[in-house]
């Protein structure tokens, strides 16, 4: 079990006892009432090996600045803040700045309730926490933790772009190269990832609502197994249900982190609260379009409202899917769209296969093993991301797709001439 630091007011000892308990303590809990010592003790951790509890209020600084400090250090495996008056506008403040869940103390004993329908958090509100944060010191690392995989998310601002299949195919590729991988489907109501990936269904990630403290283990008994380096997690079974889901998104995710290498988040084209946490927990936002100049307006509005959620422009790259390797990319189209104004560009070359609908059990991880060109570029992708962050593995394949990454795209158009010829 997971050794737990936690911080609160002189006197809130049992309560807070009580809910480390709850949340799974082992016994080797340390509670301190100074919002610098607690900070200080936790960067004394090892990166992922202790989690945090802050309970409000502490000290004299909000604990929501405190909870968002020790998320942004990074070394918490979770950050865990209650609150007697956990607000909408608390919520979002403190998922914004990385913090695992927001609780009340009456949740620790009871079932959380939904959250109530038509809350939305205003996202244009000043941010205090960004703000608070920013005047601390140890910023939060450009890499994943230690302990904690890489999260892509894939978005796109209409259907139709290859965006499912491409996130199947990513992580199929880096099982190939040796990685744990897990896709977690966020077309809560009507997604198909299961199909690409050659199962007969999903697994029903609207079970996990009934728990009233979701667990590492509720989450990964969550999922359906590909292989044994490869799962699965969503969507709904009865898409009424997805709302009851969407709040604990941001956990999943993190649980799924924790436990692989790779975790491959495909979004549906409506930004729902679900995929809103994706997207503010990922390390790298593959905004998904057809290539062409139709793409602009849906790339530039899905960006912008990924910048207005918090995430940073060097955090999104922009992928234009069913390109001809013939056409060159006017990158001009891009320059004055909010959020792709410096977003690296990758281009999907279109596939020699039929993947207009999924090609049936093992089709697509057949494909993946192939010099198919969509899969070569969706592997140069997936090689340069992960070497960018630290996390490229020791495998021939990646090597040899990364290798495929740094050539010039002239030197790839004069050798697939050669090829032509």
């Amino acid at each position: 079990m997971t050794r737990w630091l936690a911080c609160a007011p002189e006197g809130a000892g049992d309560r807070v006892g009580e809910a480390l308990r709850v949340l799974g303590a082992d016994g080797g809990e340390r509670c301190v009432a100074d919002a610098r010592e607690m900070r200080r003790l936790m960067l004394a951790e090892p990166p992922g090996e202790a989690a945090a509890l802050v309970w409000a209020p502490v000290g004299g600084m909000e604990a929501v600045n405190l909870a968002a400090a020790l998320a942004r250090d990074g070394h918490a495996a979770e950050v865990v803040l209650v609150s007697e008056a956990a607000s909408g506008s608390l919520r979002s403040r403190a998922e914004r700045a990385g913090v695992s869940r927001v609780l009340t103390p009456d949740q620790l004993v009871e079932p959380p309730a939904v959250p109530p329908f038509g809350e939305v958090a205003d996202i244009e509100e000043p941010d205090e926490v960004a703000a608070a944060v920013a005047a601390l010191p140890a910023p939060r690392p450009a890499r994943p933790a230690r302990g904690r995989g890489v999260v892509l998310c894939l978005v796109s601002g209409r259907g139709g772009v290859g965006k499912t299949c491409l996130s199947c195919l990513l992580a199929l590729v880096a099982r190939r190269w040796g990685l744990s991988v897990a896709v977690c489907d966020l077309d809560l109501c009507s997604g198909n990832a299961f199909a690409w990936l050659g199962l007969p269904g999903g697994s029903d990630l609207a079970r996990l609502a009934e728990s009233r403290v979701l667990s590492d283990g509720d989450v990964l008994g969550a999922g359906v197994r590909v292989d044994e380096g490869l799962g699965l997690w969503g969507p709904c079974a009865r898409p009424e249900l997805a709302e009851t889901l969407g709040w604990r998104v941001g956990r999943v995710v993190d649980v799924l982190a924790r436990h692989h290498d790779l975790v491959v988040a495909d979004a549906s084209t409506t930004f729902t609260d679900a995929v809103a946490q994706a997207v503010q927990a990922c390390d790298r936002l593959l905004v998904v379009a057809r290539d062409g100049r139709g793409s602009v307006a849906p790339m530039a509005r899905t960006a912008s409202l990924a910048v207005r959620l918090g995430v940073e422009r060097t955090r999104i790259s922009r992928v234009m899917s069913f390109c001809d390797w013939r056409d060159a990319e006017d990158e001009s189209l891009f320059r004055g769209a909010s959020g792709l104004e410096t977003a690296r560009s990758f281009r999907m070359l279109a596939s020699a296969a039929d993947l207009s609908s999924p090609p049936g059990p093992g089709g697509l991880a057949e494909l993946a093993g192939t010099d198919d060109d969509l899969v070569r570029s969706a592997a140069s992708m997936l090689a340069a991301i992960l070497s960018e962050m630290g996390r490229l593995p020791d495998a021939e394949e990646a090597g040899r797709a990364l290798g495929d990454a740094e050539r010039s795209p002239r030197r790839g158009l004069i050798r697939r001439l050669l090829e032509v010829r």
